[in-house]
């Protein structure tokens, strides 16, 4: 096979492992009514199965990457991929919403190395410019994913129950350990380094302005899309007063368009650099802020019209800003890895509690914050720039 040709299914491979956090709890989002009543347990407690889930799995990424940097790629994915295999297998035969709820933790163990060190991947395979690509093609199926699971949940609800869909995801699984059996390791284990010595890159990762700086600047990124998740029914089904069912065509809509992000980045990098990308996304966001405050209120399809620039700005300036976070990183990827996807998902989820508190006008608070986050990262940008050693 052919560089080219066994790069892009080396790239197949690594976005599907990728997608198990999105199947797993996606898919799964049809199924919690029935769930609920099939286990007779209370809603309240039913939904720990997703809380704890992105707990867990956030937890667990800042150790994976990590311990990929030692022990090598490949042997981690097969142990992560193993163990979501395992979970899924577990959850389909729970007898309780308490044993689920182990499960599912262990589920998002699994899924956590699947994504931080299929990321550590793309930085070992791919270089530069090409990684760009790589990562904004990642970022157009991540964007669909959403939109694409629940359906798949929804259409295996009418034919099976709900255990069915964690046997669907634990096949899910076995495929990705059987394409992770015939992956090449992309990175070399660290030899004569103790596993406490190999944590510590996490530190000496932190320590380079030319990382740290971007990093904070960047998690700010996942704000929009967390304040959307946080936000969004409430926004549509009790302040626009839109059924379920209307409410899961703006949702799969708005989902949708975020794919655009990516493939706007792939046009855009063949005629201007990153950082013009970086500059000109922040002003998007903060425009689309501004959007939102003076008319999101109006209606729905204002209010959808008015989240899409930030949402589309943030998955456009996703690849350029992951890349160059690994070229900070570069001699420590695995380690880059985790505290990217770690810090993203934990400041993020800050962000989805943030807006889901009893406000008065939460249209308004989402638009104050997108507002801010593009003043504050435009002021910042530039200097940040400078502090990476690549500019």
């Amino acid at each position: 096979m052919e560089g080219k040709e066994k790069k892009r299914l080396i790239l197949a491979q690594l976005i599907f492992l990728t997608a198990f956090p999105a199947l797993a709890t996606d898919m799964y989002l049809p199924a919690l009514p029935t769930l609920a009543e099939n286990l007779t347990a209370p809603v309240a407690v039913v939904n720990l199965t997703l809380a704890l889930f992105f707990v867990f799995f956030g937890a667990s990424m800042i150790i994976w990457g990590t311990l990929s940097d030692k022990y090598g790629r490949r042997p981690m994915l097969l142990v992560g991929t193993a163990i979501y295999v395992l979970a899924s297998l577990l959850c389909a035969f729970a007898g309780d919403v308490y044993q689920l709820i182990v499960f599912r933790i262990i589920q998002a163990i699994g899924s956590g190395a699947a994504v931080t060190v299929s990321m550590a991947c793309m930085k070992d395979i791919f270089q530069d410019k090409e990684r760009e690509r790589a990562l904004a093609i990642s970022n157009i199926l991540f964007a669909l994913a959403p939109v694409i699971a629940p359906v798949i949940g929804a259409l295996i609800l009418k034919v099976a129950t709900w255990r069915s869909i964690f046997h669907i995801l634990m096949g899910f699984g076995v495929v990705g350990f059987v394409n992770c059996l015939f992956m090449d390791e992309s990175a070399p284990m660290t030899e004569g380094k103790s596993l406490i010595k190999t944590l510590g890159n996490l530190g000496k990762v932190l320590k380079n302005p030319g990382f740290f700086y971007p990093l904070l600047l960047f998690s700010s990124l996942s704000f929009p899309m967390m304040l959307f998740l946080g936000s969004s029914s409430s926004i549509y089904i009790i302040g626009f007063g839109l059924s379920e069912q209307k409410y899961s065509l703006f949702f799969s809509a708005n989902a949708v368009f975020m794919a655009l992000g990516p493939v706007l980045f792939l046009v855009l990098s063949r005629h201007i650099s990153s950082f013009k990308i970086l500059k000109y996304g922040f002003i998007i966001v903060f425009l689309g802020g501004c959007f939102m405050v003076l008319l999101g209120n109006r209606n729905p399809f204002f209010f959808a019209a008015s989240v899409l620039p930030a949402l589309i700005a943030t998955q456009m300036l996703r690849p350029p800003s992951v890349n160059i976070l690994f070229e900070q990183g570069r001699d420590d990827a695995g380690a880059a890895s985790s505290l990217m996807s770690f810090t993203g998902l934990f400041f993020g989820g800050m962000m989805a509690f943030f807006i889901s508190l009893d406000w008065n006008n939460r249209i308004l608070v989402y638009g104050i914050v997108n507002i801010a986050v593009g003043l504050l990262c435009s002021a910042f940008w530039p200097r940040v720039w400078k502090k990476c050693s690549m500019g």
